[in-house]
């Protein structure tokens, strides 16, 4: 029985070493195709990493390029403001230029009719308007009074090249056309 049992021991150490010697074997490719796999698993990282790279660089190059774009609408939004303030300038230039112009025409005209209304009039005026007038028949006489006092506008003509609208909305503030 004892002799059995070294038998039996001796056979279990055997199957033991023989197993032990399978597992190794079984781990040697294991190992190497852990590394294998490790490598692999290490390539694709590196080629994660490169792509994230790569990718973050063309974003960074497609911000670059939306400010680059963003600064040149500025510009040319500013530009454009900039030219619209000049014609607004130069617009309200003319109007004070042209209010310039009707003033002065309204005030000569005016003080022309001051000058006619003033009496009593020097004996040399008197004998001037008598010259004046006197060839005239009395419908234009009593005409051309009037409108040197300044009850009778004489109103042109709108057809003639030489006149001047610019006086138009201020008879008839309602015709103005926009």
């Amino acid at each position: 029985a004892a002799a059995l049992a070294a038998a039996e021991k001796a056979a279990f150490e055997v199957a033991a070493k023989i197993a032990k010697e399978k597992v190794s074997a079984v781990n040697i490719p294991l190992e190497k195709k852990k590394t294998a796999e490790d490598n692999a698993a290490e390539e694709s990282a590196a080629k994660l990493v490169e792509e994230s790279r790569i990718a973050k660089e063309a974003r960074i190059a497609k911000e670059a390029k939306a400010a680059k774009q963003a600064k040149a609408a500025e510009e040319a939004r500013l530009a454009e403001e900039a030219k619209a303030t000049e014609q607004a300038k130069a617009a309200e230039e003319a109007r004070q230029s042209v209010n310039v112009m009707k003033s002065g025409k309204v005030s000569s005209r005016a003080s022309e009719i001051a000058a006619a209304r003033k009496q009593p009039k020097s004996a040399s005026e008197e004998r001037e308007l008598a010259e004046r007038y006197g060839a005239m028949n009395p419908g234009d006489r009593a005409f051309n009074i009037l409108v040197n006092l300044g009850m009778v506008e004489i109103t042109p003509s709108p057809d003639d090249p030489h006149y001047d609208g610019s006086l138009d909305d201020e008879f008839c503030a309602e015709n103005t056309l926009l």
